[in-house]
């Protein structure tokens, strides 16, 4: 069963912050670093994995227990940078759009609103 999930990456303190910050002005570094170190030395990878700025959305085909797994491992990238993480097989939320896979197996998008907006 393959996962649909999304990430945060969070800065945990100050020195983490400034990296998070020089990070979002050269995000082609940080994805170089993700893809050509963290992602190169991890036994199983996303099959897809896009990036903006803090958020990440990840297409996991590898079962649940590896995904955990791997979570694990990203989080020991460095100590102060830590990733959150949400998944579902069938459908969550990144950015302000819902993503979900259908009965074909396809990602649809829709609009994702709060369950607080009151609009």
């Amino acid at each position: 069963m393959c996962y649909i999930v999304t990430a945060l990456a969070t800065a945990l303190d100050a020195v983490a912050i400034a990296i998070a910050l020089d990070a979002i002005l050269d995000a082609t570094a940080l994805d170089a670093i993700l893809k050509n170190y963290v992602l190169a030395n991890m036994d199983a990878v996303p099959s897809t994995w896009w990036r903006y700025i803090d958020d990440i959305f990840a297409i996991w085909p590898h079962g649940e227990e590896q995904l955990t797994e791997f979570l694990g491992k990203i989080n020991q990238f460095h100590p102060s940078i830590k990733f959150t993480a949400e998944w579902s097989a069938k459908s969550v939320a990144f950015l302000d759009t819902t993503v979900s896979v259908d009965n074909e197996g396809c990602l649809t998008t829709d609009l994702y609103v709060k369950p607080t907006d009151t609009h």
